[in-house]
């Protein structure tokens, strides 16, 4: 099984504020700047590689406060899998769309693979 990080980083290396903040990522969506064919920063081809998305419990929270519809659901079908030791139900909102584990990653990562 390949297993691949995708992350979005500050260029000082770092994923959120200390105050878990991502605000600096709208930055990034600034409409001034053009990017030709490479706006979503290789996102769609990343996700296009994936059979599963594993994600940690902020990351969830983040994507859950941001009340996507349907249209704006950047993850398509893929499966997607959120880390928690402390939460055991993903927000009603995003339910229907993530997976909780709890428990050894390696363990999850070794029941994946003899699942695919």
């Amino acid at each position: 099984m390949k297993c691949s990080v995708y992350i979005a980083t500050s260029v000082d290396g770092f994923i959120a504020r200390k105050n878990g903040s991502v605000d600096w990522l709208d930055a990034a969506q600034d409409p001034n700047i053009d990017m030709g064919d490479h706006a979503d920063m290789g996102f769609a081809d990343f996700m296009a590689s994936v059979d599963c998305l594993i994600m940690g419990r902020k990351c969830m929270e983040m994507i859950s406060s941001m009340n996507l519809t349907p249209e704006q659901w950047p993850y398509g079908d893929t499966r997607i899998i959120v880390l928690s030791n402390t939460v055991n139900q993903a927000p009603e909102n995003i339910r229907e769309h993530v997976e909780m584990y709890s428990g050894d990653i390696q363990e999850l990562v070794t029941k994946l693979e003899y699942q695919s």
